[in-house]
């Protein structure tokens, strides 16, 4: 197996009638911004450390043509500041850190602060066809400490 800082295991929501019905409503924001209440179950990337599309959620949004599928990974921080996530491809993806919106590309620079993390993501099923993969790599010269978490 690689040593790369690769995400291993992800969350999964349980998307009941009434929490399908919720994010409909109120977007896909409710989900990172926890507006919409859902339960989480974990499923695990393979051992290239990709994740097939088949193992996400997915949704239909009326006001987008799209079926999205939600997912997410969480990172714990010991020591603050930034560090690069490697998608290698952005396409189909629309990323929150905690609650806030990423602009989304292959390789993203975050802040972090000490403490763990969630990164969901939503993401277009019609458009994106390759599974989808996140790395973090060290920015120079930043002595954040970081790394996901794993664990059932």
């Amino acid at each position: 197996m690689s040593q790369a800082r690769v995400a291993r295991r992800w969350e999964v929501p349980d998307l009941t009638p009434e929490a399908a019905q919720a994010i409909r409503h109120n977007g896909l924001d409710a989900v990172p911004s926890g507006s919409v209440r859902l339960n989480w179950s974990s499923t695990f990337a393979k051992v290239s450390g990709n994740l097939p599309l088949d193992d996400l959620r997915s949704i239909k949004i009326p006001y987008q043509s799209a079926t999205t599928g939600l997912v997410r990974c969480q990172v714990h921080c010991t020591t603050g500041g930034k560090v690069k996530l490697v998608l290698g491809s952005a396409d189909g993806i629309k990323l929150w850190l905690d609650k806030s919106p990423l602009e989304t590309g292959p390789e993203m620079e975050l802040q972090l602060s000490p403490g763990t993390h969630a990164i969901t993501f939503a993401v277009e099923l019609d458009r994106r066809k390759e599974p989808i993969r996140c790395e973090l790599a060290d920015v120079p010269g930043s002595g954040a400490q970081a790394q996901f978490v794993a664990g059932n």
